[in-house]
């Protein structure tokens, strides 16, 4: 007669052969995990980099365009003032006068300008 443990054996061997592959897949998943997380850290911090660069990249523009739109203005004032003051200079009796020499020396055949 076959005692319990006898027929218990082979089933211990066939659950421990099956533990011993789940703990290997577990063991080999658990490293797999492991250099995935470290290749995403590396992935990441590259990309980290990348992405400071590129945002210092875009603060010069801004800068860059805030002194450009800085300087056009300074120069649109200074062409309203400057046709300000040739408004100013034209409209002077002087010039009038400058006009209309020019005016008489063309009728009498001398050079102009």
């Amino acid at each position: 007669m076959k005692h319990d443990s006898d027929t218990q054996s082979p089933l211990l061997t066939a659950q421990e052969k099956e533990i011993a592959i789940l703990s290997n897949r577990l063991r080999d998943e658990q490293f797999e995990t492991k250099r995935l997380r470290t290749e995403l850290k590396t992935i990441a911090a590259r990309y980290q980099g990348e992405i400071e660069t590129l945002k210092q990249g875009i603060e010069t523009l801004l800068t860059r365009v805030s002194e450009s739109q800085a300087m056009q203005d300074q120069l649109n004032q200074e062409i309203r003032t400057l046709n300000a003051q040739l408004s100013a200079m034209e409209s002077s009796k002087f010039w009038q006068l400058r006009e209309y020499w020019f005016q008489v020396k063309q009728k009498l055949g001398l050079p102009v300008r």
